[in-house]
């Protein structure tokens, strides 16, 4: 049976990316590609840490980023968060515009949603489009794609030289962060990839 709906909660509007210089008590220090920023995190704050995954990881009720170079081709990433009290939060560009694609014309080349069911070749979800929209998509995949797993962790995950997404609210002195995600660094010299969205919920005690 198809999953009803969630609304989800807020994680804050603001975000930020980079990667950590430093951490000293619940204050980071980023490198950004803009300079630096802080980011400030709590013991409320969830923070989850990326680890390689494979289809069969992907289930029902889960909540998925997935991106593809051309709209119904197989996704090139797909990305696994869970969901929270049964809510996926909408990764900051979800917000920005834009109505995803009709299931039976394909995903889009970006796409964030939680899983309705999986085959082989398919991963069927519900998205949530700006104003609360609901669409089913399905997203085609293939040998080619690879998935990782944002795994929930605690502040102790958050070291020097990771690269991280942060999202919250701006404030005196940096962002107080509510969701902390951290990732891989691309290699030195490699093209700078926007980190992937943060698939996080609710707060995780530290």
């Amino acid at each position: 049976m198809p999953l009803p709906p969630a609304t989800p909660p807020s994680a804050g509007k603001d975000h930020v990316e980079g990667m950590v210089r430093s951490v000293s008590g619940g204050v980071i220090q980023l490198r950004t590609r803009s300079g630096s920023a802080t980011v400030d995190f709590a013991p409320a704050t969830m923070v989850t840490e990326a680890a390689p995954a494979k289809l069969a990881d992907v289930k029902p009720g889960s909540c998925v980023s997935a991106r593809a170079a051309q709209p119904g081709q197989p996704a090139q990433t797909v990305k696994i968060s869970p969901a929270v009290n049964g809510s996926c939060l909408p990764p900051p560009e979800a917000t920005s515009g834009g109505t995803p694609a009709p299931a039976q014309s394909g995903a889009p080349t970006g796409v964030f949603g939680q899983v309705t069911s999986v085959s082989p070749n398919t991963i069927a979800m519900n998205t949530l489009a700006p104003g609360g929209k609901v669409t089913p998509v399905n997203v085609p995949v293939g040998d080619s794609t690879t998935y990782s797993n944002d795994a929930v962790t605690n502040g102790q995950a958050i070291t020097d030289g990771k690269c991280m997404a942060a999202q919250g609210t701006e404030g005196d002195g940096g962002l107080k962060a509510t969701a902390v995600s951290l990732q891989p660094c691309p290699p030195m010299g490699g093209h700078h990839h926007h980190l992937p969205h943060l698939p996080i919920h609710l707060p995780f005690h530290i």
